[in-house]
C-alpha cells in the first residue's frame, strides 16, 4: 500500500456515507470538534459562493493494519450538544472488510457537514435562573435556507448585520419566516428532481440556482467537489502521522499541543475519554466554566512536578506513566478545587485567567482542604489579588 500518496476528490455525500458505516473514522490525535453555528453557516456561505473549503488528509488503510496498529479511533459525531458532546469510541477490534479512512485533518470541516446535513446542534440557553441540568434550557435547531434572503438584501442595508442564506433554527424559530430545511434536499436523486420540485413551489429564480447549486456541490467530486484530501497509503500508523506532521507544517491545521495529547494518551486506550468525562464534568458545574484541554495537560505536569512547558520534552516517558498512574487523585484535586468555586460563587465570567486556580488544586493534591469557611475565605481573596495583579498569564 505504501508508496501511492497522492491528492484524491471525493464528494461529500460519499464521505458522509462512509462515515455512518463507519468506514470514516477520527484518531485521538485529533481534538474535539470545536466549531460553533456560525461557523458552520459560514461553511455554507462558502459553498454557493463556489468557494474551495480546504484539503483534508486522510490514512488510507485496512482491517489488517488497524487491528494490528491499534490506533484509539472514534466515529464522527451528528446529532451535537455544546459541552456535552463526545465522539463514540471504536472498537479495538475491526470485523468489516474494506477500505477504511482516518481523518488525520479536516475533522471539523467534515463533522460540520454531517451536523447540517444529517444532524442538529443543541446548545445551552443561558442566563439567571437558567439552570444546566434543566433540558428546556437547551434548544435544538437545523440549518435552514432562508426563502426571504433576497428581499430582506434589498430592505436591510446594515453593515453591522448582513443577511445570510443559512441559518441554524428551532422549529419555534421557523415560524417567524420562510425558510427550507437544508437536509431536505438529500431527498432528491438528482439537480433537475430538485429543480422541478422548487418551481412548483414557485420558487423564485435566485433561490433556485441557490439551492441546487449546493446540492450539486454535495453531489460533486469533479471541480466543484467538497472534499479534497491528501490520500497516506502507508502500512504503519506512525509512519501516516509523520508524513501528516511534515504535510501539516507549514499551516495552523493541528495544533501543538493536539500533537502532545497525542504523546500523552498513546498506549493509554482510556486517556481521551477520562480527559473528556472530567472537563465535561467540571464546565457544567454550578453557572458554567470553560476549563481547556490545554489547561488540564498544563495543570497535570503542574502537578506531578514536571516541566510546565507545553513542549514534547516535558511528557517524557516517566512524566507520561505517573499521570496515568495517579490519574484517579490528580483529577479528583481538580474536581475539588472546581466545587470549592463554585461554593465561592465563582464561574467562567469570574475568572479572567484559569491558570490561577492551578496551585489551588496544587493544594488539594498535595493534602490541603478547602472546605472550611476560612479556607473559602482566603481562597477568594488569594484569587481576587492574583487576577487583579495579573500574576497568571496563560503562559505562567
Amino acid at each position: 500500500m505504501s508508496g501511492s500518496n497522492k491528492y484524491v476528490d471525493m464528494s461529500a455525500k460519499e464521505a458522509l456515507k462512509l462515515a455512518k458505516e463507519k468506514f470514516l473514522l477520527l484518531p485521538d490525535i485529533q481534538r474535539e470538534y470545536v466549531w460553533s453555528m456560525e461557523d458552520i453557516e459560514k461553511l455554507f456561505e462558502s459553498i454557493i459562493d463556489g468557494y474551495p473549503i480546504g484539503s483534508c488528509i486522510f490514512w488510507k488503510t485496512n482491517k489488517k493494519t488497524i487491528n494490528e496498529e491499534k490506533p484509539n479511533l472514534y466515529y464522527f459525531l451528528r446529532e451535537h450538544e455544546l459541552y456535552k458532546s463526545k465522539n463514540e469510541e471504536a472498537p479495538e477490534i475491526f470485523g468489516e472488510e474494506g477500505d477504511y479512512y482516518i481523518v488525520l485533518d479536516g475533522q471539523q470541516r467534515i463533522t460540520s457537514l454531517n451536523i447540517a446535513l444529517y444532524g442538529s446542534y443543541t446548545e445551552f440557553r443561558g442566563g439567571r435562573g437558567r439552570r444546566w441540568a434543566d433540558p428546556r434550557n437547551w434548544i435544538k435547531r437545523e440549518l435552514y435556507y432562508d426563502l426571504d434572503y433576497y428581499s430582506r438584501e434589498l430592505t436591510e442595508i446594515d453593515d453591522e448585520r448582513t443577511p445570510k442564506h443559512f441559518n441554524f433554527l428551532s422549529e419555534e424559530e421557523t415560524q417567524s419566516g420562510h425558510f427550507y430545511k437544508v437536509k431536505n434536499l438529500l431527498q432528491f436523486d438528482d439537480s433537475n428532481e430538485l429543480l422541478r420540485e422548487l418551481i412548483n413551489q414557485s420558487y423564485n429564480r435566485e433561490i433556485q440556482d441557490d439551492l441546487v447549486k449546493l446540492f450539486s456541490r454535495i453531489h460533486s467530486s469533479g471541480s466543484d467537489r467538497l472534499i479534497h484530501y491528501y490520500c497516506i497509503s502507508e502500512n504503519k500508523y506512525d509512519q501516516a502521522l509523520n508524513i501528516f506532521v511534515r504535510v501539516n507544517s507549514t499551516g495552523r491545521k493541528l495544533s501543538k499541543s493536539d500533537l502532545l495529547f497525542s504523546t500523552l494518551i498513546d498506549g493509554w486506550r482510556e486517556g481521551k475519554e477520562n480527559f473528556e468525562n472530567i472537563l465535561k464534568s467540571v464546565n457544567s458545574r454550578g453557572d458554567g466554566f470553560n476549563f481547556s484541554r490545554d489547561y488540564l495537560m498544563r495543570l497535570l505536569l503542574v502537578l506531578v512536578d514536571a516541566p510546565t512547558n507545553l513542549k514534547i520534552e516535558s511528557f517524557d516517558r516517566r512524566t507520561r506513566n505517573r499521570i496515568r498512574d495517579e490519574w484517579n487523585n490528580l483529577s479528583q484535586a481538580f474536581s475539588y478545587m472546581v466545587d470549592a468555586l463554585v461554593s465561592i460563587g465563582l464561574s467562567d465570567r469570574f475568572l479572567s485567567s484559569y491558570n490561577v486556580t492551578m496551585p489551588l488544586v496544587y493544594f488539594i493534591y498535595k493534602g490541603g482542604s478547602l472546605k472550611t469557611d476560612e479556607a473559602k475565605q482566603e481562597t477568594r481573596k488569594f484569587l481576587s489579588v492574583s487576577m487583579a495583579k495579573g500574576l497568571f498569564g496563560t503562559e505562567s
